[in-house]
């Protein structure tokens, strides 16, 4: 019949057939009421176009439909429909339609779920049955009290098919398409989860080609930044060697310059002491020369040799304190330190001065003065004098600069650049009784 032929294409799955053919029975059954003038015809025409409408409207209003279980509970079909597999549910209008079969496709997939909604005209038998029978798939009643299930679904049994979301995939009339329909629904989920899967690796790896590129750069620049500290290293370095080599000579031409006194003033015996000790201490200068740093200890001791050779040429005192509790053999400090301070107190404070000349190097724990806060420990050496003082001696020896003492600065300067230690040089006029000059030297402590 017409009926028949229509409803037919209504349950073939919607993977096994292309959508236009319904689209063209819907087409053709739409020219028939509009063409044919049997008004049974159209009016049979008319009822199919009306129930296939109903279907196709059905799909969200399909889990509103009542069932009773078995302790005769009333409950919607979406209550009793799971999400967490799909779900085929068959709608029979006799609860002894496909019980067998359905059981055993059950048992065989265990990946979906099974339901059954049967039609009953009473509940009675329906218990009987189940009582007898004993299904292992869920069964339910749906009472035909209302809407005949053939007026729903157009057929006396059909099976509709769900997805794990509890979404209606679509009907059908045979269980191995409904089988087919779940199975495909679990694949599309894996496919989704594939192309996630295909996202988050895609995405994760532009994350760690973002992070190697900027790891690249960083560490480009720390490169960059280390090449750069090491060329001012070298440079500070090459500075102070180059400081170094002017402070030799310049010691050099001092010492030579006092046994030329000696020589003028006839102390022949003196000028040949002066240059047996002189030999010795410009070996210990020599040594030193490369070093950029010696220990306390060495200096103290060049810089108590370089003052008895004074000693030889005119009369003085002096005295070197060091305060109990410093290591001046594991005391570190730039070399040549003492010598230039020691030479201009000497030269230019205590030399022209008549009488009562005094000399005195103290080495002490002390912190610095300068702008840090709390201060930073270390030692202070003062070199200090009671000779004429600064401007005295300006004017007597207006000729000379001072060159030892200018490098000094300038090589505290180059080292406090280079290891980043704060060095600190001060000098005090001393005023009073006595007038003379206190030269304070901070030596940080090794860090």
């Amino acid at each position: 019949s017409l009926e028949q032929s229509f409803t037919q294409y209504i349950y073939i799955p919607w993977m096994d057939y292309s959508g236009h053919i319904l689209n063209e029975a819907v087409d053709y059954l739409s020219l028939i009421t509009n063409n044919c003038y049997d008004a049974e015809i159209v009016e049979k025409v008319h009822g199919i176009l009306y129930q296939y409408k109903q279907l196709q409207n059905r799909n969200p209003e399909i889990k509103k439909l009542l069932v009773y279980n078995e302790k005769q509970e009333k409950l919607k079909l979406g209550d009793i429909i799971q999400e967490s597999k799909p779900t085929v549910v068959l709608f029979a209008s006799d609860f002894r339609m496909w019980a067998l079969s359905l059981e055993n496709d059950s048992k065989e997939n265990p990946e979906i779920n099974f339901l059954r909604v049967a039609q009953a005209s009473s509940a009675r038998e329906w218990i009987e049955y189940n009582e007898l029978a004993k299904p292992e798939v869920p069964s339910f009643l749906y009472l035909n009290d209302s809407i005949p299930m053939e007026d729903i679904f157009l057929k006396s049994s059909v099976l509709a098919v769900f997805n794990k979301k509890g979404e209606l995939i679509n009907y059908t009339n045979d269980i191995k398409s409904a089988i087919k329909l779940a199975k495909q629904s679990l694949e599309e989920k894996k496919e989704l989860n594939k192309s996630q899967l295909k996202i988050i690796i895609w995405v994760l790896g532009m994350l760690i080609l973002i992070a190697l590129v900027v790891f690249a750069i960083w560490k480009w620049r720390v490169q960059q930044r280390f090449r750069k500290e090491a060329q001012i290293r070298k440079l500070r370095e090459l500075e102070l060697t180059a400081i170094r080599s002017q402070m030799n000579p310049h010691f050099l031409f001092n010492c030579l310059n006092s046994v030329q006194n000696l020589v003028q003033q006839n102390k022949g015996r003196e000028a040949h002491l002066y240059l047996s000790d002189f030999a010795g201490l410009i070996r210990k200068v020599l040594q030193n020369s490369e070093k950029e740093e010696v220990s306390l200890a060495e200096e103290l001791e060049m810089t108590e040799q370089y003052l008895n050779l004074e000693k030889l040429r005119f009369e003085f005192d002096f005295e070197i304190q060091v305060e109990r509790g410093i290591d001046i053999n594991n005391t570190m400090v730039p070399s040549m330190l003492l010598q230039p301070f020691a030479e201009n107190a000497v030269i230019h404070g205590l030399q022209n001065k008549p009488e009562n000349r005094q000399l005195k190097i103290e080495v002490k724990k002390g912190k610095d003065r300068g702008r840090s806060q709390g201060g930073v420990k270390g030692i202070v050496i003062s070199i200090e004098d009671n000779g004429i003082g600064r401007e005295a001696a300006q004017k007597l020896a207006a000729e000379k600069n001072g060159k030892g003492t200018k490098l000094i600065k300038e090589r505290l300067e180059i080292l406090q650049q280079k290891q980043g230690e704060k060095y600190n040089l001060e000098t005090f006029d001393l005023t009073g009784e006595e007038t003379g000059t206190r030269v304070e030297i901070f030596i940080p402590e090794e860090k």
